[in-house]
């Protein structure tokens, strides 16, 4: 695949069927992930090219006929982009059991039939519960297995350890990007951008690129606004961020799952990379989807705003994404109780517009000056 410069890579996530056209070209499968939490070096050690399948506006013919209406959108884009045939590059799909609806989806693209391969990462549900390692270790081997009978590549503790090695640096290198872009003053969206690209291309690509753009990235204008943790599943619809920023919010951190979770979830780097794919999902930042008896979510959150000395924290929460509707208002009491300034903007990927958003912002950005 030819370099790419850097308005290529920040658009990449746009345009993921052409951009990835090469790799088919060059033999290479292309494995589309459905979010989230399905792990991308394994996939990676096993010989294909793991790509997210990330959120898209699309107009909704042919996703009802599999989904209700309220189920989330970014489900129901999956299915009608794959019923569209606008996945039909891809030579494989996985999909975790991350909530209800995924678990739809199992069952949907198992009907459909549409790819040569097809797979389903059963996560477990409670990160700390007993036999939980040994459960997860089973599942990865199963998976791994399954994707080397498609490929003929078998997965081994040495190329396994070398795509670990390989994604770390590319999460090392946003990590980066972020901390000087939210604290010079930069552009969020931009980061954002990076992040989405970063999920849908190769590794050694996003590797070249991200490496030019953080030594591209100068300091931008400084913020002055109120510092805010922006937290939830994605940052959707598209402008939600500029919107944000535009009220005079500053974004010191993200807590987004195509975002920030994405970004921190670096794997240990040790003799055994089963066991360190493993950790990384025990010790993953929270998500609504997975039980986690440690301290609640609220408390990482409330730890970062008190280390970052944040004024409030915005949530973003999808329309009709249940386990984050369920989760937030337990949140929302623990950040209530400490008179921690809390936004939750209930929205949606087809949301034509934002202005009705962009006056509790306004409101929001003023009552915590």
């Amino acid at each position: 695949m030819e370099k790419i410069d850097r308005d290529g890579f920040l658009s990449a996530w746009k345009k993921q069927a052409e951009v990835l056209s090469n790799w088919k070209r060059e033999g290479k499968g292309i494995m589309g992930l459905v979010l989230t939490d399905v792990p991308e070096e394994l996939v990676y050690a096993a010989g294909a090219v793991p790509t997210s399948l990330l959120a898209e506006d699309v107009a909704f013919q042919e996703a009802d006929k599999h989904l209700q209406g309220f189920a989330c959108s970014y489900s129901r884009s999956v299915v009608e982009r794959a019923e569209q045939e606008e996945l039909d590059f891809l030579d494989g799909i996985i999909i975790p059991y991350a909530c209800d609806t995924t678990r739809c989806l199992d069952l949907i693209f198992k009907y459909m039939e549409r790819f040569k391969f097809y797979d389903c990462l059963r996560l477990p549900k409670r990160v700390n519960a007993r036999g939980v390692e040994k459960y997860f270790r089973a599942e990865l081997l199963r998976l791994a297995s399954a994707i080397s009978d498609f490929t003929g590549e078998k997965v081994t503790d040495e190329n396994l350890s070398e795509s670990i090695k390989l994604y770390n640096r590319v999460r090392s290198s946003l990590e980066k990007l972020r901390e000087k872009i939210m604290q010079d003053g930069g552009d969020p969206a931009l980061y954002l951008d990076a992040v989405k690209s970063a999920m849908v291309l190769p590794p050694e690509i996003s590797e070249e690129a991200l490496s030019s753009l953080v030594k591209e990235e100068g300091k931008g204008e400084a913020v002055n606004g109120p510092r805010v943790l922006v937290a939830g599943k994605m940052a959707e619809p598209p402008g939600v961020v500029d919107l944000l920023t535009n009220s005079g919010l500053s974004i010191i951190e993200d807590h987004l799952t195509v975002g920030g979770r994405w970004v921190a979830s670096t794997v240990p780097e040790g003799e055994d990379p089963w066991q360190a794919l493993i950790e990384r999902q025990m010790e993953r930042m929270p998500f609504s989807g997975i039980w986690d008896n440690r301290p609640s979510r609220a408390s990482y959150l409330i730890e970062r705003v008190r280390e970052l000395k944040a004024d409030g924290v915005v949530f973003l929460v999808q329309k009709f994404c249940e386990p984050a509707e369920i989760d937030y208002p337990g949140v929302r009491r623990e950040l209530d109780a400490l008179n921690i300034p809390v936004l939750e903007l209930e929205t949606d990927l087809r949301q034509s517009s934002l202005e009705t958003v962009r006056t509790r912002v306004d409101a929001f950005a003023e009552m915590i000056k």
